[in-house]
Formats: structure tokens, sequence, C-alpha cells
């Protein structure tokens, strides 16, 4: 396929079908987020309609992702580390710096590509794909990168999701940390806060969201890091810095509720957008990328992390 309208009408379309899997199948608390089920059905389309690279520069599928980060640094202010009276924030802050620093230093002496690893590193220590995707787009990362760290995302993470949540509701408010520190995606740690005891449920979501305001910020340095470990100059993309400048005003400016979930919605689904055309032009091969094992080792040491340092600042703070 080579029209432009072609590849973008296929887009939208597989956009709607990926929203129709997600809402009714309800596959999204097994950790297979809106933007990874998008770009694995547009991976499989893309093989039987053989889409040309050159359509795909063409619509630049980067342009939808920096709208959906602006989008998220609308609706997550910094005023998230304060919650549970600033306890969640410090479990937050503590924790992803453990994780990252041990992510990134084990992936530096593994010798994996440092664009790719900032990228799964901070999936795996902040929160899952929203994060991989703000540290990829800062840190100049390829399509690939993003993929495969969500890839790392829904199959390395789901046993320690399955396990924190299993566990949790016998471990009171720090089973709650747990869900809210280790298990990486968002919509995963809200559907398990459901089902458990409102107090843990609180606990959980606290620690998340105080999680994801930190997205900006690990973004940027995670980037910085990157370029210095990898010799090259860091440029960091305009929609990094316009998100980093919205977080900061959600801290202070707070939407009605309905416009926050409107802004969610479309976020997700620009986001999903960029990543059907993404997998409509993404040939199967591309995925062979080396440093794939080694990156699933350290997906596994910093969950380990997550756990211990979660564990050990809740049962001292909660």
């Amino acid at each position: 396929m080579r029209s432009v309208t072609g590849v973008l009408i296929a887009g939208i379309v597989l956009t709607i079908v990926t929203w129709l899997i997600e809402r009714f199948t309800r596959i999204g608390r097994f950790g297979l987020e809106f933007p990874l089920i998008a770009f694995l059905l547009g991976l499989l389309v893309g093989e039987v309609l053989h889409v040309e690279r050159s359509v795909f520069r063409t619509l630049n599928p980067w342009v939808f992702v920096d709208a959906s980060l602006i989008l998220l640094g609308i609706v997550t202010g910094f005023d998230k580390l304060g919650a549970l009276r600033g306890r969640a924030g410090m479990i937050a802050v503590v924790n992803v710096a453990a994780a990252i620093a041990a992510g990134m230093y084990l992936a530096y002496r593994l010798g994996i590509d440092e664009r790719f690893a900032a990228t799964f590193v901070s999936g795996g220590s902040v929160c899952g794909i929203s994060a991989s995707i703000a540290t990829g787009r800062a840190a100049n990362a390829e399509f690939v990168h993003l993929v495969i760290a969500m890839l790392l995302i829904a199959v390395v993470g789901a046993p320690f999701a399955v396990a924190v949540a299993y566990v949790a509701p016998s471990l009171g408010r720090l089973g709650g940390a747990l869900v809210g520190g280790v298990v990486d995606g968002t919509p995963v740690v809200k559907s398990i806060a459901e089902s458990l005891p409102k107090p843990i449920g609180e606990v959980a979501v606290s620690v998340k969201y105080a999680q994801n305001a930190l997205i900006p910020i690990v973004a940027i340095v995670l980037a910085y890091t990157a370029s210095r470990l990898g010799g090259f100059e860091a440029r960091l993309p305009l929609a990094i810095i316009l998100m980093l400048v919205a977080s900061i005003a959600a801290t202070f400016v707070k939407l009605p509720p309905g416009v926050v979930e409107s802004i969610h919605a479309a976020r997700n689904w620009l986001l999903a957008l960029a990543m059907v055309l993404a997998g409509m032009a993404t040939p199967i091969s591309a995925l062979r990328k080396p440093g794939v094992r080694n990156a699933i080792l350290v997906f596994i040491v910093i969950e380990i992390v997550n756990v211990i340092i979660v564990s050990a600042l809740a049962a001292a703070l909660l």
C-alpha cells in the first residue's frame, strides 16, 4: 500500500478495532494495554498490505505520540507526590531512583544500546508504557525500541503483577504499596485496586499516581544519561519540554473530572493511532534487535529491586 490517505484511513479503522478488542475482552487487566495491542494489530495488517516505509515517514506517527505526551502532562501534576501525607511521593521517588540506577548500570555493563536501555528501564521503574514512550521520545529511540519495551512490560512484568495482586490483600497497606510500585501499567494497577479492600486500593493508586508524576523528569534525566553513555548529543523534542511545563501547570490548576477523563481518552486514541501506523510500516524482522535477551534479564532485576525497595519503605512509612 502506497497511498498516504489509504494508510491513514486503515490506521483509523484499526485503532477503532483495537479499542473494541480492549473494551470487550478486558485484556488490559493482563498488561496488554491499548498502544501495545494497536501496534501488534498494525504489524499483522502491515505484513498483508506491505505498507511502504515512505508512507510511514510522510504520516510521521511521532506527531501523534508528541500530542499524547503533552496531554499526559496536562493531567499529571506533581501534586500527586503529596498523597498519603507525602509518603506516596517518598516511596515513588526512592524506588524509581534505585530501580533506574540498578537498571541503567546493569544495561551499560551488558552492552545494551543506551537509547533502548533508557526506554525499557523507564518503563520498568516508573509507569509502564507511558514512561517508556516518553523516555524513548526524549532519547530519540527507534519505534522498534518502544515496541520491545512494551513487550517486556507486558510479558516479563506480568508474573510480578499477578504475584503482588495475589499477596496484596493479606499484607494490608504494604500490599497496596507493592501493587502501586511494582505493577507497571496504570490501568492494570487500577483494575487490581478495584478488587482490593478500599484502604489498600487507595494506597496502590496513590503510589502509582505519584510515580506517574515523575515521568517527564525521568524522561529528561534518562535521555541525558543515554547521551552521555552513548557519546551522542542529547536533543530533547519540544513535546517533552511542553509535557514538563504542562505537568508544572497541572500542579496548581485543577481541571474538572469530566475534562480529565476526556483528555485521558484523547491521549489513548492518539497513542493507539501512532502505534497502529508504526506497526503497519514495521517488518517483523525489524523486531529482532540485538540485546533483547540481556534486556529481559535487566527488566527482571528492576522488578526485583522494585519489590525490595517498596517493601522496605512501605513497612517503615505505612
